[in-house]
């Protein structure tokens, strides 16, 4: 879902582009710089919660996750209840279960969420 948000907002730009008439300079597709992605991925987590130990031993160092997550900035970011510093967050974001899943914005605006434990499969899937 993000790869497409980022296409269409390619896109855009060179239809603009074209509308304004960029004659001289006219963009072409080799020249585009691409940038790195501004979402990036939050996992809500409680020490005592062992759905979430589970993601983080075995699902979250999977190598297809890994993959997947390479279109993010900084991800996952881990927000663990224990830590006085990731209490914020979990106001924030309103987080009253965990493990929970948050894609947002280089604003922090929330673009998806899962909560719940997610198998490889399921957070490839979610990340995609």
């Amino acid at each position: 879902m993000t790869n497409i948000k980022c296409f269409l907002s390619f896109l855009a730009g060179i239809v603009i582009c074209n509308l304004i008439s960029c004659d001289s300079t006219r963009m072409r597709l080799e020249d585009v710089n691409y940038t790195e992605s501004t979402m990036s991925v939050l996992f809500f987590t409680s020490p005592t919660c062992s759905p979430c130990v589970q993601m983080k031993k075995s699902v979250w160092p999977h190598p297809a996750v890994m993959s997947a997550l390479t279109v993010y900035k900084n991800s996952p970011k881990m927000l663990d209840s224990a830590n006085e510093n990731d209490a914020k967050q979990f106001y924030r974001y309103n987080i009253e279960y965990v493990p929970a899943t948050i894609i947002v914005d280089h604003e922090g605006l929330e673009d998806k969420r899962y909560v719940g434990y997610m198998d490889v499969e399921t957070l490839v899937e979610f990340l995609d």
